[in-house]
């Protein structure tokens, strides 16, 4: 039984909590942030984290690689995978969008879509090998520009770097097109690439804290979703 199964206390006070305010969202996230408060490091291999009993929101955390993987066994081949709830917010609410998109499939449909993307990726893949070459030659000169006297990178300005050579990688492999990211004029901050990068950026950043903690933005909009919502209008005009 689930309530044999042992936890911290902050996880049990957690658990009445849920069930009035169901703030904290689908994502691993929340789990996250409890292990931040509780600072819990010797758990026994199984530990059960109720949401909600009626609505079976029950988190199981399991440790050992056998249970890992009887848990990958019983889901079969379409188990249910935890949305990005702000994303799906986005699209069905701010943009007034008809579906959320392929990131909030599940099950058959999400299988289904999968497939059909696979199979005409491994038919044209063999055809952009030599454009990502490319690429990653164009990331090795910029390297070599921005590197200093101990022939080391600046890790903050660098992941910057990195984040334009998988764009630019994406970009020739889902639209078969190159948008400079890596270029000279790619980095002028009035550019179409370096608009891109930045609203990715702080997609990322504000995606991160509305799906972390309590979901306010169900109610009214906040600071952060308005900055993510932003954001993604950049990206997705």
């Amino acid at each position: 039984p689930y309530e044999e199964i042992h936890g911290s206390e902050v996880l049990k006070i957690w658990e009445k909590y849920w069930k009035y305010v169901p703030l904290l969202g689908t994502q691993l996230f929340s789990s996250l942030l409890i292990d931040r408060f509780t600072q819990v490091v010797n758990y026994l291999p199984i530990i059960a984290f109720v949401m909600d009993r009626k609505l079976k929101s029950i988190f199981l955390r399991v440790f050992k690689p056998e249970h890992i993987a009887a848990v990958f066994r019983q889901e079969g081949g379409t188990p249910t995978r935890s949305g990005i709830d702000i994303l799906q917010h986005y699209r069905l609410n701010h943009r007034k969008y008809r579906l959320a998109g392929p990131f909030s499939l599940q099950g058959s449909d999400w299988l289904e879509m999968r497939e059909k993307v696979e199979q005409d990726f491994n038919d044209i893949a063999s055809r952009f090998f030599g454009k990502v070459d490319a690429i990653c030659d164009d990331l090795i000169t910029r390297i070599y520009k921005i590197r200093n006297r101990q022939n080391e990178v600046l890790p903050a300005s660098f992941h910057e770097d990195m984040i334009r050579w998988a764009m630019e990688c994406f970009c020739n492999l889902t639209f078969n097109k190159h948008l400079g990211f890596l270029e000279s004029p790619g980095y002028n901050s009035t550019s179409e690439p370096s608009r891109i990068i930045s609203s990715l950026m702080t997609a990322h950043k504000y995606m991160s804290r509305c799906e972390t903690g309590f979901q306010v933005w169900r109610f009214f909009l906040t600071p952060f979703a308005r900055k993510l919502f932003e954001a993604c209008d950049v990206l997705d005009g």
